[in-house]
């Protein structure tokens, strides 16, 4: 078989098979003898192929190798059992922090676990120390241990080529390293004080430091209002000596008062300077710097999208220290971006309410216009004198009305959020919308039970933009009938404008009141205003009805109790 075949993960389990049966006969035969020595370098050997620590595939170089040929040299050179006993402490440690990705590979790896503490504990251990073991207990581990081996070197290889995730966690396999030594130590420490046998002491030691481990994971929850030493531990690798919570609620106060993005990062970063472990920090983002603090040789940088940061600490910057340092990076990146989002949209707000303002006093001076030409084409086309002296009288009642609404137009222009026409009763602004369109052909009908006060801007701008909107359609369709209807009473408040005509096309229909409609006739935007000046007054804009024969718009309060 090819080496590189070897190094394929789908051989992962027979090469670790492999390995334990060598390590087996390496620690069974004389330790000094050249037996032993041969299967060590072959044991190590494959090691090398199995290790999950390197990429396996991965050229080393010439330097690497020359240091890797020189250690396993003087490895066999010297090999005793003191070094036995400390490769295969570490050699637990590998397998014991090994990231699994599934029950099979979970399983293979407990059974390794099993098979090194054992060849440790009872192969290692009391050779090196000259401890008594019963041969019943030997013969069973010599015999019976390789079958092991084989079990492991037979389980049916990996589904996945390639691993996702790191192979080993250090962490873990330290901590299994350490609690194998704590109980070979304490067996023999147990031993020699009690003067018991080797078997009746390790029995000793593993109920004790199964009660310690007991205790441990019981302290490590939360229980009876005790946050548990998890959090502890948690917060110590969080604030690694800074306190954390502190800066972080600092930062937040410093985005809270400080809406320039530029300025909230000076303010930042001279916090950032303050930790106890930061001499100074240079920062840039689209062109801008800032510094705070001096420079110094112990330095690392972050890149966080646009933003760049480097940190210059008191003294060397550990891999803990420099994660750390990464992560209140980070934060500072992402209110960073915060701080831009929200000036954008404030500036996009504030252009959307310029623009709906703009629009919505574009269709405020379009109906005045239209209301001024309806007026003009009447007295133009009247012919009695009779006829001229009843629209002459009419122009003077609303002349003052289209002079109101201009200059609500002009207070609009000027101070948009200040404008505000007021209210008026009901029946005055009915007399007055009739009055406006007189001479136009729509049928007025009205059912008063109440006089509430009504705001003014809303009901104009509705009914202008549906009566415009009728009066449009009805140049297409002359036949149609136009109703305007008012309805009052203690419970309802509503104002309908229905006509006759053809239904707006399924297209329209989904985007009428919701959003602006693209037209022929103009911007489309007249019903979409009216709707949201309707939802700012309390008040809701509908289309309750649409289909041909009965086309209908209502405009009713909402909650209404007089």
């Amino acid at each position: 078989m090819r080496l590189d075949k070897l190094l394929a993960r789908k051989h992962e389990y027979r090469v670790l098979g492999l390995m334990l049966l060598v390590l087996h006969g390496a620690v069974w035969s004389d330790v000094t003898g050249s037996a032993s020595r041969s299967l060590m370098l072959a044991h190590l050997g494959l090691f090398l192929l199995w290790q999950p620590i390197w990429r396996r595939e991965e050229r080393l170089r010439s330097s690497a190798v020359v240091v890797s040929v020189a250690v396993v040299a003087t490895f066999i050179g010297t090999l005793d059992w003191g070094l036995m006993t400390v490769w295969m402490v570490l050699l637990i440690g590998i397998v014991g922090g090994r990231m699994t990705e599934g029950k099979r590979e979970r399983t293979v790896y407990m059974l390794a676990l099993i098979f090194l503490i054992t060849e440790l504990l009872i192969g290692a251990i009391p050779a090196m120390f000259e401890v008594r073991v019963p041969e019943l207990v030997v013969s069973i581990i010599v015999y019976g241990l390789p079958a092991l081996g084989v079990v492991i070197a037979l389980v049916p290889p990996h589904e996945s080529p390639q691993r996702s995730t790191q192979s080993v966690d250090f962490l873990y396999g330290l901590t299994v390293s350490l609690l194998v030594s704590v109980l070979a130590m304490g067996t023999l420490l147990r031993m020699y004080e009690s003067q018991l046998g080797y078997p009746e002491a390790m029995f000793q030691t593993l109920i004790g430091l199964g009660c310690f481990l007991l205790a441990i994971s019981w302290l490590w929850s939360p229980f009876a209002g005790f946050g548990g030493l998890g959090q502890l531990w948690t917060r110590y690798l969080m604030n690694i000596g800074t306190p954390f919570e502190q800066w972080l609620s600092r930062i937040a106060d410093i985005s809270t008062s400080v809406s320039d993005p530029n300025a909230f990062m000076d303010n930042a970063v001279k916090e950032l300077g303050r930790l106890p472990w930061v001499r100074g920090a240079r920062w840039g983002v689209n062109g801008r710097q800032g510094q705070v603090g001096i420079e110094s040789e112990h330095a690392f940088s972050v890149q966080d999208q646009a933003l760049s940061v480097t940190v210059y600490a008191h003294g060397n910057v550990g891999t803990a220290l420099q994660l750390h340092g990464r992560l209140l990076v980070g934060i500072l990146g992402h209110f960073y971006r915060a701080k831009t989002h929200e000036v954008t949209l404030t500036d996009k707000a504030h252009l959307t309410a310029v623009h709906e303002t703009g629009a919505r006093i574009t269709h405020d001076i379009k109906n005045l216009l239209q209301s001024l030409y309806s007026l003009t084409s009447a007295i133009e086309g009247g012919q009695a004198a009779r006829d001229k002296e009843r629209f002459l009288r009419l122009l003077e009642r609303q002349l003052p009305t289209v002079s109101q609404r201009l200059q609500l137009a002009l207070d609009k222009l000027q101070v948009p959020s200040q404008a505000d026409e007021g209210t008026v009763t009901l029946q005055a602004w009915w007399h007055r919308l009739r009055d406006r369109h007189a001479t136009m052909p729509f049928k007025f009908e009205a059912t008063l039970d109440a006089n509430p006060n009504v705001p003014v801007e809303l009901f104009d701008n509705v009914a202008e933009n549906l009566l415009e909107n009728a009066r449009f359609k009805q140049l297409s369709e002359p036949t149609i009938v136009i109703t305007v209807e008012l309805e009052a009473n203690a419970s309802a408040l509503e104002f309908r404008v229905r006509d006759s005509g053809k239904a707006a096309p399924k297209e329209i229909q989904e985007k009428l009141l919701r959003a602006p409609i693209k037209e022929s006739s103009g911007l489309g935007i007249g019903l979409y205003q009216a709707a949201k000046l309707a939802e700012q007054n309390e008040f809701a804009l509908q289309m309750t009805h649409m289909e041909d024969g009965h086309v209908e718009f209502t405009l009713r309060q909402l909650g209404r109790r007089l």
